[in-house]
């Protein structure tokens, strides 16, 4: 295999790039990105790294949420903020119902670049490919490499602005806990849909639980006063006082570990390449974002994506669809992650409902086969994509069937359920059809860039089904555990109970029994 280096990509053919008309000005603003300190730090990656460890290792799932394509125009505290409480409702959800912790990736932070499937429109006018590309009027298609900057900028003020709230949320819970019931409350003044009511509710529950454990205002600032009156501090408010300390520490420490990172597609190589630095061990990090993926239209093995993912320790996520063949599909594992390691590659199957029963049972026997270590996760949206009133659109339906066939699948096959990647939005966007939308009103709200994205209420009626499958499985498994040390146990009663010539004839069918089957 060819030496890689940053730029290697580029002996390589490659897909979906811009055409643009001036290169010198394209260089100036590489160089721009090239000059600013990096977006996140290598330990940030590497903590991200040990996390998926656990994912692999059954004891975490990913929950991959956020917008097709990114808007610069979004890149506002409150709007970002209230992606950042959405994602934390959802991640609830999962953890609260199946015991599991969560590891919560936004498509968030630099998903500004989208590959299409046509370069142009029917009417012959350059298709919208991301805000860091051109733009959504008609009159500005024409791809601008000052985006690219522009995109780094919102980036980094994404970032930092999750960051921000991070910190605010340890300062003062209980002022997130209340706008968090307010994302909550308004989800159900829509919806009487029964599993959105029982989700909210288990919400409520947990709410109350958190507002046992957690001290009140008055008993903060009480413990204070003690703090600076120690005449008055006697051993009472020393156990109290310590017993204070360390819930706020425990809460805070479990929110630190688990602050939403960032993903995008790794589309535009360029700016790729831009934000990639070498470390003084001769390690390469793409510091723009946590996790990195490849999407199906550019995971080609001998292409120039799959070039350039292989050289950074980023876990790196590729897609997979209905058509990838068994060999392009090992050539792909060999290639992102050669040694093989649990916590390196994220296999994102992209099938449809109509595809993944034929499909997934293929692949997982190829991985088992050949002994493959990686994580599943799977792509519920771009596989049931339709058109209806000449609306992109995506069936709730056809979503949890895919969903839960997934689940059912690698179940079967003793493979972890390792996460679930979903097109969402907090918002009351009417673009996916379920959950109260049909074809009638789906144009009320139809504001998506690119692709349909569920809504509210959609995501938590899905997180409802994937959940509780998810659980419905292990509790099977259990039962079926449970009878089979039951039937043992008879087993071993009545053998004991029979007389010698009973024994016998036993042991003589069930010899019988084995040579027959």
């Amino acid at each position: 295999m060819n030496k890689w280096t940053k730029g290697s990509w580029k002996n390589f053919p490659v897909q979906q790039q811009p055409t643009y008309n001036n290169l010198e000005q394209l260089q100036r603003e590489l160089q721009k990105i090239k000059q600013v300190p990096p977006v996140i730090t290598k330990e940030e990656v590497q903590n991200f790294k040990k996390q998926l460890k656990e994912v692999s290792q059954g004891e975490r799932v990913i929950l991959h949420m956020g917008d097709c394509a990114e808007r610069f125009t979004d890149c506002t505290p409150q709007i970002i903020t209230q992606k950042q409480i959405f994602m934390e409702i959802c991640s609830e959800i999962i953890q609260n119902i199946t015991g599991k912790k969560v590891l919560k990736v936004g498509r968030i932070a630099g998903q500004f670049g989208k590959p299409r499937s046509q370069e142009y429109d029917e009417q012959g006018i350059y298709n919208y490919k991301g805000d860091n590309i051109n733009s959504l009027d008609i009159n500005d298609r024409t791809p601008d490499p000052q985006k690219l900057y522009q995109g780094f900028l919102c980036t980094l003020s994404t970032v930092n602005i999750i960051r921000g709230n991070f910190i605010n949320f340890l300062d003062d819970h209980r002022n997130y806990q209340s706008i968090k019931n307010q994302m909550t409350d308004h989800f159900r003044t829509l919806s009487n849909h029964e599993h959105v009511v029982d989700v909210i509710d288990l919400l409520d529950k947990c709410q109350d639980s958190f507002n046992q454990m957690y001290p009140s205002e008055e008993e903060i600032e009480q413990h204070k006063k003690c703090i600076n009156n120690r005449q008055q501090y006697d051993q009472e408010s020393e156990n109290k006082h310590q017993i204070l300390l360390q819930n706020i520490n425990e809460h805070g420490n479990n929110l630190k570990s688990e602050m939403m990172r960032t993903s995008h597609e790794g589309l535009i190589l360029d700016l790729e390449e831009a934000q990639t630095f070498e470390t003084s061990q001769g390690e390469f990090y793409n510091l723009s974002t946590d996790f990195l993926w490849v999407g199906l239209r550019t995971n080609q093995i001998d292409g120039a994506h799959i070039e350039y993912v292989r050289g950074i320790k980023n876990p790196i996520g590729v897609k997979i669809g209905p058509q990838t063949t068994e060999e392009q599909f090992l050539s792909i594992c060999s290639i992102v992650n050669p040694e093989n390691k649990n916590n390196k590659l994220i296999i994102i199957p992209r099938l449809g409902a109509k595809n993944i029963k034929n499909v997934l049972p293929k692949l997982i026997q190829t991985k088992i086969k050949n002994n493959l270590n990686f994580i599943w996760m799977l792509d519920a949206m771009h596989g049931n994509t339709e058109t209806e009133n000449s609306f992109k659109v995506r069936k709730i339906d056809n979503i949890i069937s895919e969903i839960k066939d997934f689940c059912q699948i690698l179940h079967q096959y003793n493979q972890q359920i390792g996460g679930l990647s979903l097109e969402a939005t907090h918002e009351d966007v009417t673009e996916c059809l379920g959950t109260g939308i049909d074809s009638h009103n789906l144009c009320t709200n139809y504001k998506t860039a690119c692709d349909p994205r569920l809504n509210g209420l959609q995501t938590l009626q899905i997180l409802y089904e994937f959940t509780n499958y998810h659980n419905q499985l292990i509790n099977n498994d259990t039962q079926n555990y449970l009878n089979q040390i039951e039937q043992q146990q008879d087993s071993a009663y009545l053998s004991q109970n029979k007389s010698p010539k009973q024994q016998f004839q036993m042991k003589q069918t069930q010899n019988f029994s084995s040579v027959n089957a």
